[in-house]
């Protein structure tokens, strides 16, 4: 899929290995930005990497978290 930015759904199911079932279902949701051209769907491939960006899990932020609930377990805090 080089250099392609719009792709139908069965290319984003390959490209992203999200089950085409999936795509349609988060495009008819809203999760996915799809466009819409008479009864075919696109998926812009520069929105999809911003999505699947924003659906990452920041590690660090869950470490701070986990040390914090830690430490208070052994300071007799919680």
């Amino acid at each position: 899929m080089n250099n392609k930015r719009y792709v139908n759904a069965k290319q984003l199911s390959v490209y992203t290995s999200i089950p085409i079932k999936t795509i349609y279902e988060w495009g008819s949701t809203g999760r996915l930005p799809v466009i819409r051209i008479g009864r075919s769907l696109l998926y812009d491939l520069q929105d999809i990497e911003r999505v699947m960006d924003s659906m990452k899990h920041n590690n660090n932020q869950v470490d701070k978290i986990t040390n914090k609930i830690v430490g208070d377990i052994f300071n007799n805090e919680i």
